[in-house]
């Protein structure tokens, strides 16, 4: 009888950490959706002609709150950049960006939809 009680308990341990390792997990992915939404707000603030932006990753700095976000951006010609950027989700806006093409990284605002691409595969338009 002690034996199936052990049992049954580290069971349910098992269960109750992995539940919360889902749990977890499913809140995080919520989360860097919210930021990356967030981000394109900013992009098209920041730059202009934007068609679409695709996130390829993103990942949390845990000690600056900082995201670290690798970032393909297609203009209305249909040419592409891809660049790395830095977005402090705090104070909504892109710390640093590389520069690798400053025609296509033209500043100014876009105002019109763009589609986004996230990290997580869905797809919007914004």
């Amino acid at each position: 009888m002690l034996i199936k009680r052990k049992d049954i308990i580290v069971v349910l341990l098992v269960g109750l950490l992995i539940g919360g390792k889902i749990t977890m997990d499913k809140w995080r992915d919520k989360e860097l959706l919210i930021v990356e939404k967030q981000l394109v707000q900013v992009l098209k603030n920041t730059f202009a002609d934007i068609q679409t932006i695709k996130i390829d990753k993103c990942d949390q700095n845990d000690v600056t709150g900082s995201y670290g976000m690798n970032v393909t951006m297609t203009n209305v010609e249909g040419k592409t950049v891809s660049f790395f950027l830095t977005f402090w989700k705090n104070d909504n806006e892109v710390g640093t960006y590389t520069i690798t093409n400053e025609q296509l990284q033209k500043e100014g605002k876009t105002k019109t939809s763009v589609k986004v691409i996230y990290s997580n595969g869905l797809e919007d338009e914004q």
